[in-house]
């Protein structure tokens, strides 16, 4: 947590991907602690395509197209809707990006 709060002190956004769903029983209290904590201007979801398939693809080729997963995970999380959750990060990519 001590990074994210530096990193996020920076002014840097903060990217999830799939490898997300699948944190160790033991580190999920963590992560979720995490996934709350990330201010909702800063957050961003990637695939990490090709690899690092999301829960319940873990192990696969990853494609682009299973973020939903990441996005489902994650929306959980943060007490949202993956729609919600899409157009929240959609956002973060224009003003990190300016387009």
């Amino acid at each position: 947590m001590s990074e994210a709060k530096a990193f996020l002190d920076r002014g840097w956004y903060l990217a999830f991907g799939g490898a997300t769903t699948y944190t160790k029983k033991t580190k999920m209290d963590d992560m979720n602690e995490l996934l709350a904590y990330v201010p909702d201007d800063r957050i961003l979801l990637e695939t990490d395509s090709p690899y690092l398939a999301p829960v319940p693809l873990r192990g696969e080729p990853n494609n682009p197209v299973n973020i939903k997963y990441t996005y489902e995970f994650i929306a959980t999380r943060r007490n949202r809707t993956p729609a919600q959750l899409s157009k929240l990060v959609d956002k973060n990519i224009k003003d990190l990006f300016k387009i």
